[in-house]
């Protein structure tokens, strides 16, 4: 049996459009769902930064043209968007997240812990050997 899928090709000529080289923010993850809870003026004033590891002394993050650690003040975790204030970094607004990955906290208080946020796809590894 042999299947006709040419309809859902492009047309001819389509190919030949320029692409578009993603945004330095694109290719750390930026998406329309981030860009709904800011407007431009927001943008300008607070750029969008990504935290890509969280320490105990502070928040390593990246962004457009900056890549630095800010002290620890918003509860972010890895993966989440700041809107980066350059006067007072630890004043940044956390966005929104679009999935989050937490746990329970060791103790007795029973608090969440933050694994990751904003998570678009996940790959779980295991052994296939005896100690599965």
């Amino acid at each position: 049996m042999t299947r006709d899928y040419t309809q859902l090709l492009s047309p001819s000529g389509a190919d030949k459009l320029p692409k578009r080289e993603p945004s330095p923010t694109e290719k750390l993850g930026w998406k329309s769902f981030f860009s709904q809870q800011t407007g431009i003026d927001d943008m300008t004033d607070m750029p969008p930064v990504r935290v890509v590891e969280v320490h105990r002394t502070g928040l390593y993050i990246l962004g457009e043209g900056l890549d630095t650690v800010i002290p620890p003040g918003p509860e972010a975790t890895v993966g989440d968007w700041l809107l980066y204030d350059q006067h007072h970094p630890s004043d940044s607004k956390v966005l929104d997240r679009s999935s989050v990955f937490e746990r329970r906290a060791l103790g007795s208080d029973r608090k969440l812990q933050l694994i990751a946020a904003n998570v678009d796809m996940v790959f779980i590894v295991s052994s296939y050997n005896r100690d599965f």
